[in-house]
């Protein structure tokens, strides 16, 4: 996807007129949004050839579960779908395609590079997919079950009816167009199912982007997520994406009493949920850098990843007052972020380090939005440009203290994968610096994996890793 093409004198005067004017600041900002950025694509040697995983449409979010040596991800399929219905950028315009079209639970194996679609089972209705969270059944033998966490954007039956919905009724317009909520599955690995065990609504989970299990008991009873917005249509959603002032978004911490439940209010009952953190622009992806216990958050259209420090879980789960996340690092990119993965290196632990995907035009996003056929209008196919950034902390001698190097990892025009909202390193064992890189996207044909160097931060990480940290 082409996108704001300007040459590179004119460039350069413009963005010396914009910092003197406007501030740096504002500069940053434009340069996120990809008012300066030429999209382009990384080379890839014939040797390391791009690998195109089938049966993984629309997956906009992607986990790796190292004991099973998977990937997880929630797909949308329908090409239709996801330009009818999909209200994390605001597609409210037909509901009614939801009767006909349902989103799916896949697998990726990357020994063989294929994607297994799993049957669901004890599920009827909808299933709008978005984040995900993954993990293990500790009562199960290591590796062979898994909780499968994964969000649910229902149509809000007040606006449009009881499934399968009809139209927007009359005076419904200061209503929320989503009625989203959390489903749950358990998945034995190696099986062609998974079965669900209940749903999860609250009033406080209101715009649900990502997910982050932390429970630490024998079942997953407790998790993090975000919600990436305060308003879900209308005037104040569209000031909301573009105005860093915007910071009433925030991340709930969910505590469960039971994975069972049944009866009319079944996905109310037994929730408990309080603000874990608020004040932040556009709070989208979660994390979880296990060697450290850290949280991993993004605001996407801030370009900001944080790094966070939850007290300890069940801390707060009282009565009395409810858990926080502490943040302790902020590190900004040049585009948009997305949902972060945490790459923890085998081989050397100090180069772990964290994955981010995101879009690097973000005004192409609102040209394509309901581009449903592959042609694009006028014959030209749509594309919206891909990129992965890698970053590592290390200890800075000179400032003594943390910094982070940020490398960019991936990037493509939009011809190999259009957008990307999730990257993943998983090693592949070639006794290199290498691992398989695979990356996905909200509006992708099909998820794709590359081989990419592993990078290695300059100077001495030290305890400033993300190995182990003893701060």
């Amino acid at each position: 996807m082409a996108g704001l093409r300007t040459p590179s004198v004119a460039v350069g005067i413009l963005s010396v007129v914009l910092a003197y004017l406007c501030g740096t600041q504002v500069y940053r900002q434009l340069t996120i949004f990809g008012l300066f950025r030429t999209p382009s694509s990384t080379h890839i040697s014939t040797d390391d050839t791009i690998v195109v995983i089938e049966g993984t449409k629309h997956c906009e979010d992607l986990h790796w579960h190292e004991p099973s040596q998977r990937l997880f991800t929630a797909c949308e399929g329908p090409q239709t779908t996801r330009f009818s219905w999909w209200p994390p950028l605001t597609n409210h315009e037909d509901p009614t395609a939801l009767k006909d079209a349902r989103g799916l639970l896949v697998v990726v194996d990357p020994k063989t590079q294929k994607s297994t679609e799993l049957r669901l089972e004890n599920f009827s209705g909808p299933f709008v997919t978005h984040g995900i969270d993954v993990t293990s059944d500790l009562e199960a033998p290591h590796g062979k079950g898994v909780y499968i966490f994964a969000i649910n954007h229902l149509p809000n039956p007040a606006v449009y009816g009881d499934y399968p919905y009809g139209p927007a009724r009359p005076d419904t317009w200061d209503l929320p167009r989503a009625a989203s909520q959390i489903e749950i599955f358990h998945h034995v690995v190696g099986s062609s199912s998974a079965r669900h065990l209940r749903s999860v609504k609250h009033d406080l989970i209101r715009t649900p982007n990502d997910i982050q299990v932390v429970s630490t008991a024998k079942q997953p009873l407790q998790f993090f997520v975000t919600n990436d917005h305060r308003y879900q249509h209308g005037r104040w959603r569209q000031i909301e994406d573009v105005y860093p002032g915007a910071r009433w978004t925030d991340t709930v911490h969910v505590k469960l009493d039971s994975l069972e439940a049944a009866g009319k209010d079944a996905a109310s009952s037994g929730v408990h949920a309080s603000t874990a953190l608020s004040g932040m622009w556009n709070n989208n992806g979660l994390g979880y850098a296990r060697t450290t216990g850290k949280l991993l958050l993004t605001s996407a259209m801030g370009a900001t990843l944080y790094v966070g420090k939850p007290e300890e879980v069940g801390a707060g789960a009282g009565a009395s007052r409810s858990p926080r996340i502490n943040i302790t690092d902020v590190i900004e990119f040049d585009s948009l972020v997305d949902n972060p993965s945490f790459f923890y290196d085998e081989a050397d632990p100090a180069s772990s380090g964290v994955v981010l995907a995101g879009v690097g035009d973000i005004f192409s996003i609102p040209r394509h939005h309901n581009d449903t056929t592959t042609q694009g209008a006028g014959g030209v196919p749509p594309r919206n440009d891909a990129i992965v950034w890698f970053a590592q902390p290390r200890f800075d001698p000179g400032l003594q203290k943390r910094v982070w190097e940020k490398t960019l990892l991936f990037q493509d025009d939009g011809s190999r994968i259009r957008t990307a909202s999730t990257a993943v390193l998983v090693t592949g064992g070639w006794g290199k610096r290498q691992g398989w890189l695979y990356v996905t996207g909200f509006w992708a044909e099909n998820m794709i994996a590359v081989k990419v160097d592993i990078p290695k931060p300059a100077g001495d990480s030290g305890r400033f890793g993300l190995a182990q940290e003893k701060n």
